[in-house]
């Protein structure tokens, strides 16, 4: 589940580090100037996302004590938060109202970075190093399928498709934060219910 949920995070958010300045440049008809200017503006809501997504999940873990509240509710909305905003960036006709959405999706995708990071402590215990390792894996999987994807689609449909599909991943995302990612299950719970192998019966 935390392989699956940073899988879409990382995925959605090489669009931004990958095919942004061309989206801008050969869509939207920006020149290479405002592209530079306008291609930054997410990145600088993303930095202020991983601030604000980070302080949030603390302050309520403090206030509430509930892990899954404090790590679900941020994640799920900085994803649902994202695709809320990706979606009309894609389909508007004005060029800077896309670059508005845009930035305000970075700033909500770049929100889950802190839950994301915290939940492989929360369930790893001893192991969390080796948890952080796979989820970081699987989020790379999703960064080099990302920009190929973008790709294949642009040149065999259109620009908007791309951001439909990444779309349906973050709200594929949210689901498994809200309905399967679960901070409290250690994964060390796991290991004690698998079965007995013969040299542990030995």
């Amino acid at each position: 589940a935390i392989m699956c949920a940073y899988f879409t995070y990382v995925y959605c958010l090489w669009i931004f580090l990958s095919w942004l300045p061309s989206y801008l440049f050969e869509f939207r008809h920006f020149t290479l100037i405002k592209v530079g200017l306008f291609a930054s503006l997410p990145l600088f809501a993303g930095v202020v996302g991983d601030t604000v997504g980070g302080l949030a999940t603390d302050w309520l873990l403090k206030k509430t004590g509930n892990t899954r509240l404090a790590r679900r509710s941020v994640a799920i909305v900085g994803l649902l938060g994202c695709c809320s905003f990706i979606v009309p960036a894609a389909l508007t006709g004005n060029a800077y109202t896309a670059i508005y959405c845009l930035t305000a999706s970075m700033f909500f995708l770049e929100c889950t970075i802190g839950p994301s990071w915290a939940v492989p402590m929360d369930a790893g215990g001893k192991y969390s190093g080796t948890v952080s390792g796979m989820m970081n894996m699987a989020g790379n999987f999703g960064g080099a399928l990302s920009p190929l994807v973008f790709g294949v689609l642009v040149q065999y449909g259109n620009w908007q498709a791309p951001f439909i599909v990444a779309a349906v991943l973050l709200v594929m995302g949210a689901g498994v934060w809200a309905f399967w990612l679960d901070p409290d299950r250690s994964v060390l719970d796991a290991a004690d219910t698998s079965p007995v192998t013969l040299e542990q019966g030995v």
